[in-house]
């Protein structure tokens, strides 16, 4: 009886731990900083874009690869992946700059 007690203690301090970790570990921020035109030829344009990457957790996120989609109301515009081997220090900001 006596290991039953300290079992369901166990476990509410679990299940309150487990509720309240998602509000711990936040999603990262991202957000768009700014485009330049780097060059116009005959084929198209190229465009540079500056987006900022805000980690509002209290420790260091790596990002070894980064997938993205800008949207223009609802329908896909253009789309990429970054692969490089970045990390984002607790609660910092960086701009990536991505072609």
């Amino acid at each position: 009886m006596k290991y039953l007690k300290y079992s369901a203690f166990l476990l509410v301090l679990l299940i309150t731990t487990c509720q309240s970790f998602g509000s711990l570990v936040q999603e990262p921020r991202l957000s768009f900083n700014s485009m330049e035109i780097a060059g116009i030829s005959l084929n198209g344009v190229s465009l540079i874009a500056h987006v900022d990457i805000q980690n509002p957790n209290a420790f260091s996120i790596p990002l070894p690869k980064v997938e993205w989609e800008l949207f223009i109301n609802t329908a896909s515009f253009i789309a990429g992946t970054l692969k490089n081997d970045k990390t984002i220090s607790k609660q910092d900001t960086v701009t990536w700059t991505y072609p």
